[in-house]
């Protein structure tokens, strides 16, 4: 089961909301007023579209000394039509919910899925609660040479700059 559970895709999704970054961000408590108005309509989206996902729970999180942020799970199941089981398949689940890619015309693709407009849904919600919120949101995202590091990258930072995680690491090696 762990196996199967680890797979990518069958693995929960998670989707983090933030409003700043590291050096400018709202009042916590703003933050979480938009989360608590944020969940409760994907709640109802969720219901109205035939309960394509479940989440499985959210954390708040400011832990890289930065903006506030929400970590939510959730999982896609869908009935497999061939097998009669249920599986996870955020695709199918998404097109049975009504939701479609993009591009209809074209093929389900990495670059034009039902997911692609699900989430462009969820931040134009997020942006219009955080607006009326009374916070100033850029909606233009920054090219990729222009913002933080990826998760990798700051993991290995964090690493580096702690020598007990060297410490470790350098056993591990010379175990190998």
């Amino acid at each position: 089961m762990d196996e199967w559970r680890k797979k990518t895709m069958h693995a929960p999704e998670e989707q983090i909301l933030q409003i700043g970054r590291m050096e400018r961000y709202p009042e916590v408590e703003v933050s979480l007023s938009c989360f608590e108005e944020y969940l409760p309509w994907l709640n109802k989206w969720n219901e109205e579209h035939g309960k394509p996902f479940f989440i499985l729970n959210w954390a708040m999180h400011q832990d890289e000394m930065g903006a506030p942020h929400f970590h939510l799970r959730r999982v896609w199941p869908c009935k497999d039509e061939e097998t009669g089981l249920t599986t996870t398949d955020q695709t199918k689940a998404l097109l049975k919910a009504g939701i479609l890619p993009p591009d209809p015309e074209k093929k389900i693709s990495k670059k034009n899925n039902p997911k692609m407009t699900f989430d462009k849904i969820c931040r134009e919600k997020w942006i219009s609660i955080a607006r009326s919120h009374g916070l100033e949101i850029e909606e233009t995202p920054k090219p990729k040479s222009e913002v933080g590091l990826t998760l990798e990258e700051f993991q290995k930072q964090k690493d580096e700059k702690n020598p007990k995680q060297q410490i470790r690491k350098q056993n591990i090696d010379w175990e190998r």
